[in-house]
């Protein structure tokens, strides 16, 4: 694949971000602390490592989009393939645009707001690229098909402007300089692509219904609530809804049996009767539904406790906050909700 040289191994990264240098004592430093700063150093953009990282390791994590793969079959009930609005059209159909780091959440989308992953500079290093991504087999693929997703994102110079003013990509890009570079990357077949991004654009609520339901239950695979409050409000409107509706119901039958059968000529006994069934049905539906109500609360309660449980045990921390010393059976069987 042509790879133009538009960019040196750390244009980007100096002219928007200084360089880092490692710090003249770094007595204080375990060796893996070490290692990480000075992997942190040697790629564009001195993202900050954890301390076991190397660049690969790094890499690897910063562009993985596992569990989209793992579920890529049901993939069609989230999102059409190939569907990526350019970032004006985003502005049309009045979407917020929201910084998200993780790739496993580019761009997914719910309601007003399109989660977005901002062009790390690594990416646009034509040495760094050679060097640390082009030969990996796994890698390589998670680029490409990131970088072909922004060759669709950014297609004018306006959405370039976008994309500079919602931080997504360095000031200093320049139109002509993508200009050169995305065709490199929009064309690119799906078979040299990660096969996420094969898919673009992703509705949230479905990917976790699609997960919750096919591969990962109770779990979603991005909560997007963080209060029961909201969790309540978005899906469980629609009961009130059907309460009011129902309301107004009971109250037409109610007129209607309470009405003298030889002015409205119909049946009282059939109506009492259909009366008497829909107000048994009804009951019957509502009270199934706030008796699953009371048992979603609780179980959501419970599990949140447990995941709580387990993490302090993964931690080494006691319900007090303070450490305490964990066994080595006790971490092999802990996990991390």
């Amino acid at each position: 694949m042509p790879f133009p040289r538009v960019y040196s191994a750390r244009s980007l990264a100096a002219n928007s971000v200084a360089t880092l240098s490692s710090p003249e004592d770094d007595s204080h430093l375990s060796e893996p602390a070490k290692e990480a700063v000075k992997s942190s150093i040697a790629i564009p953009g001195n993202p900050i490592l954890r301390k076991d990282d190397d660049v690969h390791t790094f890499l690897r994590r910063d562009l993985e989009v596992d569990r989209l793969n793992k579920m890529h079959k049901h993939l069609w009930w989230a999102g059409r393939p190939y569907n990526i609005r350019a970032l004006h059209q985003q502005r049309v159909v009045q979407r917020v645009i929201v910084i998200n780091e993780k790739s496993w959440m580019h761009l997914l989308w719910y309601e007003g707001t399109i989660f977005i992953k901002p062009l790390p500079a690594y990416l646009l290093s034509v040495e760094f690229f050679k060097d640390h991504i082009k030969e990996d087999a796994t890698l390589r693929p998670l680029a490409l098909g990131f970088l072909r997703s922004y060759s669709k994102l950014i297609q004018s110079p306006v959405d370039l402007k976008i994309a500079q003013d919602e931080q997504l990509v360095p000031k200093d890009l320049k139109w002509d300089h993508w200009a050169q570079l995305a065709p490199h990357f929009i064309y690119l077949e799906d078979t040299e692509v990660n096969k996420r991004y094969i898919y673009g654009e992703l509705r949230l609520a479905r990917v976790n219904q699609a997960y919750r339901f096919c591969i990962g239950f109770p779990d979603n695979y991005y909560s997007q609530y963080v209060t029961y409050k909201q969790f309540f409000n978005q899906n469980f409107a629609w009961l009130l809804l059907a309460v009011i509706y129902g309301t107004v119901v009971f109250a037409a039958l109610q007129l209607l049996v309470s009405t003298d059968p030889d002015v409205a000529h119909l049946s009282h006994a059939r109506v009492e009767k259909g009366s008497w069934w829909f107000s048994f049905v009804s009951l019957l539906v509502l009270g199934i539904f706030c008796g699953a109500l009371v048992l979603v609360v609780a179980g959501s309660f419970a599990y949140h406790c447990w995941c709580t449980i387990q993490n302090l045990k993964k931690l080494g921390v006691d319900w007090a906050g303070s450490r305490r010393k964990v066994s080595e059976p006790e971490k092999a069987g802990s996990r991390w909700c």
